[in-house]
């Protein structure tokens, strides 16, 4: 990852913050980010897997916080950002999701009406656009990223 961040980009000059970084979708957003050029603030709850996450970054372009979300001295540690918004994944195919869909991929995506689960990236890429110029006046918004099932009538 290194090689590929730079200092140009939509996201130059820009920090972010991720929570839940130190592996899945919360790591591929930072990743996503950096490539962008932004510096990050990553978060999570321990602080083995977040120094872990941490590497995979390029020195300089990261810091890391240890800490729940939840807890209002962790926020306050961490946070003095004004515009905030979330992203709410169906099932994505990550370590923690694998029981959601060993074994039964085929007929856990046909459930979704895009006959697929998500990826990393694809999350990513939807933080990408809620952390750019894009969405400038979009603030307090959860997303929902689910290829369709909400919409669809399903259930995770």
């Amino acid at each position: 990852m290194s090689e590929n961040h730079t200092d140009q980009g939509r996201f130059s000059g820009r920090t972010a913050i991720v929570t839940g970084a130190s592996r899945g979708f919360g790591l591929a957003v930072a990743e996503r980010l950096v490539a962008e050029g932004a510096r990050v603030g990553i978060t999570a709850r321990q602080d083995g897997p977040l120094d872990e996450a941490a590497t995979a970054l390029p020195r300089g372009r990261v810091i890391t916080v240890a800490g729940q979300a939840d807890d209002p001295e962790h926020r306050r540690e961490v946070l003095d950002t004004i515009r905030v918004n979330a992203v709410a994944p169906a099932v994505v195919k990550t370590r923690v999701a694998e029981a959601l869909y060993e074994g039964k991929e085929a007929k856990s995506a046909a459930r979704y009406p895009l006959q697929r689960l998500g990826v990393p990236s694809g999350i990513a890429s939807t933080v990408a656009y809620l952390a750019s110029a894009d969405s400038s006046w979009v603030t307090g918004h959860v997303l929902t990223v689910d290829g369709g099932l909400t919409i669809a009538g399903g259930t995770t």
